[in-house]
């Protein structure tokens, strides 16, 4: 499975991937406009992503343009089945919530800091692994 890290913080982008990098190769970008060149680069090669990890909280473009974005880049490329997208937050705030799950097509959206066993659970909900992977 291939796994698309996005945070504006090298500590947070480091510790995502040493968690998940059993599950499949880790890309690990500092903003939006990367992680975009990456997962156009991925979708050109044939090799989406399976997984997104995005911060939301960005310099720049935030995580849910971004995400936005994403979206209409695999709409465009034709994917059968897109990216399963996690946000992260510092914030719990419920109109950002509504706004990910919503117009930006979230899948889970977690709270900083990520603790792994939350991570995890997350990806079994979204079939991206199974339960006895843990």
């Amino acid at each position: 499975m291939k796994i698309c890290i996005v945070d504006d913080n090298e500590i947070v982008r480091v510790a995502l991937s040493e968690s998940l990098q059993r599950f499949g190769p880790c890309t690990l970008c500092k903003d939006g406009d990367q992680a975009l060149a990456a997962v156009r680069e991925s979708l050109e090669l044939g090799e989406p992503f399976a997984l997104i990890l995005m911060d939301i909280m960005m310099p720049g473009r935030n995580g849910l343009e971004v995400l936005k974005a994403i979206r209409a880049l695999e709409a465009d490329a034709g994917v059968g089945r897109r990216a399963k997208a996690f946000m992260l937050t510092a914030v719990s705030d419920g109109d950002k919530i509504s706004e990910a799950y919503g117009a930006a097509g979230a899948d889970a959206y977690l709270t900083k800091p990520v603790h792994t066993s939350e991570l995890l659970t997350a990806m079994v909900d979204n079939r991206l692994i199974r339960a006895d992977e843990l």
